[in-house]
């Protein structure tokens, strides 16, 4: 299945919502359901970027990202906590932000555990072996250094795989009670060989050697019988039973295609009832045989090659999920979204004669990136939300996918030049200094809230001059509320 819509960004940009559905913008949150949080550090460039939306009791949000000038070649982490409507939360460091220098060269993901702890995950160099290990850093609910924590609060994951290798973190996962799980890629020995990689971290920062038996466990997939690059990029919520990892693996003529690998969560053993012997191969379309991995292509109908993004895997109703990314045709240069639903098992979900079944693809406009899948329980909904366009007309979106992966125009109601229609898709765009700006919005995660809405964050541009760019936190939320819309954008 394909979904289409007018490429022409300048026609999608004039939707205008006059209804209400889960996918219009919440008045109660913010100005028209959008809020912006600028650091605006002093010292050179102003680019603040979330990474990451942390629901809280009550309806709030806790949204952490990277801010800039970075210190020492290290990111810089800014929390925002806001309120239930979109306000921040004074009570909150200083007006509802805190700053704090990190010993990492890349933040890339965060999360808290039930005592409101703050994880964030980054890339850390080892200043003894210089290469890159898996880094984790947790401070307090109020975002101040937690130094009980690991080794004055930091904790590393070096796999070391045949020498000091590069191990290069993109994902974490955090228990209730504090355990953490990260994933990312890494390098085993001299070949130009990488494997999907996963550490387990206790709630002391330690290495849990019960799982894997020293805490860490990699995963080859090595297409086509030879060593080859499989990065890992994206992490299941934490689950106390089994929990996946997807990235993609790289095939001998250069294309890749997704890769899919589940593990149970307290051993690290590969999950024996997903994809067991071959049943995820022939009509299911994986390379390799199981149990506990798999891979597919977005499109198995061309020649491509895939892609996965961060955000990128999300559990939903019955231990199913969701996962990602792009595909991009072999010789075109159109990038189309993508996204792929499994069952707990993990097969491609049927659909009676169409070959891209448990699959669709998202062509709003080249490129069309997904960055981020969630999966709403009240109505068995999946939502992905990204970007299409680039500078300087590039603008996120959110789409709304029912159990059988098929759009659901009941998402929002669009005007595309003519009379207003049922939409699967919702535009996001933020407001920037003037119009001579560019149009650059980026949502980078999602997630539910307490009250089952919609809520995402990510970065937009301010404004872009000579020698700086001046980039905030942009938070949106999303809910089929009773108000009527008269402008989707701002």
């Amino acid at each position: 299945m394909r979904i289409h819509l007018l490429p022409a960004l300048a026609a999608l940009a004039a939707a205008t919502a006059v209804r209400a559905g889960p996918g219009d913008f919440d008045p109660a949150f913010g100005a028209n359901g959008k809020t912006a949080v600028a650091f605006d550090q002093p010292g050179g460039n102003r680019a603040d970027r979330a990474i990451a939306t942390i629901p809280l009791a009550g309806g709030g949000l806790l949204v952490v990202g990277s801010v800039e000038p970075r210190v020492n070649a290290h990111d810089i982490v800014g929390f925002a906590r806001l309120l239930p409507n979109g306000q921040r939360d004074t009570t909150f460091g200083t007006d509802g932000k805190v700053v704090q220098e990190t010993v990492f060269e890349r933040i890339v993901d965060a999360g808290v555990d039930n005592d409101g702890r703050i994880f964030v995950g980054g890339q850390f160099r080892d200043p003894n072996g210089g290469d890159l290990e898996f880094g984790v850093m947790r401070y307090t609910a109020a975002g101040q250094p937690d130094l009980g924590y690991g080794f004055f609060g930091l904790a590393v994951a070096g796999f070391e795989r045949g020498g000091n290798n590069n191990d290069a973190l993109s994902a974490i996962r955090v228990s209730f009670g504090g355990e953490v799980f990260a994933v990312g890629s890494v390098k085993i020995g001299a070949a130009a060989d990488v494997d999907f990689g996963v550490a387990n971290f206790d709630v002391n920062g330690a290495l849990d050697t019960s799982f894997s038996d020293d805490g860490l466990l990699t995963i080859a997939f090595d297409l086509d019988g030879a060593a080859a690059p499989d990065d890992a990029l994206a992490l299941s919520e934490w689950n106390p039973n089994t929990m996946r990892v997807a990235g993609t693996a790289l095939r001998a003529d250069g294309t890749r295609v997704v890769a899919v690998a589940s593990f149970l969560t307290s051993t690290g053993i590969l999950t024996p009832a997903f994809c067991s012997d071959t049943s995820c191969q022939g009509v299911q379309g994986s390379l390799v045989a199981g149990p506990g991995k798999r891979t597919f292509k977005f499109d198995p109908t061309v020649a491509s090659t895939d892609f996965v993004t961060g955000g990128a895997l999300q559990t939903g109703t019955g231990g199913g999920f969701a996962v990602v990314g792009t595909s991009t045709t072999t010789g075109s240069v159109a990038v189309r979204g993508a996204i792929g639903v499994m069952t707990q098992s993990g097969l491609l979900l049927p659909r009676a004669g169409d070959p891209r079944f448990g699959r669709a693809l998202i062509d709003l406009g080249n490129p069309t990136v997904p960055t981020s899948v969630v999966h709403r329980f009240g109505d068995a909904h999946w939502i992905v939300a990204g970007y299409l366009g680039a500078s300087p007309a590039m603008v996120g979106f959110a789409g709304y996918f029912d159990a059988n992966v098929e759009a659901d125009t009941s998402f929002t109601m669009s005007s595309l030049g003519g009379p207003p229609l049922p939409s699967a898709y919702q535009l996001i765009e933020f407001p920037r200094q003037n119009a001579a700006q560019p149009v650059e919005t980026y949502p980078a995660s999602l997630a539910i809230d307490t009250e089952q809405r919609i809520v995402g964050a990510g970065s937009r541009l301010w404004a872009r001059s000579t020698g700086i760019e001046d980039t905030d936190y942009a938070v949106f939320r999303l809910d089929d509320s009773d108000a009527i819309f008269a402008d989707g954008f701002e």
